[in-house]
């Protein structure tokens, strides 16, 4: 193993703190990867470590804005809410990232429960029991 000189080993730990990978270093410094692999095992931890992944497509406020979408029921399915995303906001993003962004938030996902409805006959017949039965005592 060939051994480099102290300018090359200082210029790739300023590299690396300034954030660029172990391939970048190595194409600009005229390296190998394992050489900058090996610079990089032995400086200390502080260097910044580069987020993994790809980055989120809803923002915080986005998520905000989904929960908040849903909760005042303008929305009632996550294929709603990512349409108003559309509209309002315009960001394109799909059924299930809005559902796992709701997820997330605490919302999970169950059917909706159906109430009765009640006819013009039921509403009166009801009014006139209430109106009977409010003078009645506990007893009563």
């Amino acid at each position: 193993m060939r051994t480099i000189s102290e300018d090359v080993h200082n210029n790739i730990r300023a590299l690396l703190a300034e954030g660029l990978s172990v391939r970048q270093i190595a194409d600009r410094v005229n390296v190998g990867v394992t050489t900058v692999h090996r610079v990089r095992q032995k400086c200390p931890p502080v260097l910044p470590k580069r987020k993994a992944g790809r980055p989120n497509k809803l923002s915080d406020q986005n998520k905000r804005y989904c929960v908040r979408t849903i909760t005042s029921a303008r929305a009632e399915t996550a294929t709603d809410v990512a349409k108003r995303l559309d509209e309002d906001i315009e960001v394109s993003v799909s059924r299930m990232t809005v559902a796992r962004a709701l997820r997330k938030a605490g919302m999970g996902s169950f059917e909706k429960e159906s109430k009765p409805r009640l006819s013009a006959k039921n509403i009166k017949a009801r009014l006139q029991f209430a109106k009977n039965q409010k003078d009645w005592t506990v007893d009563e």
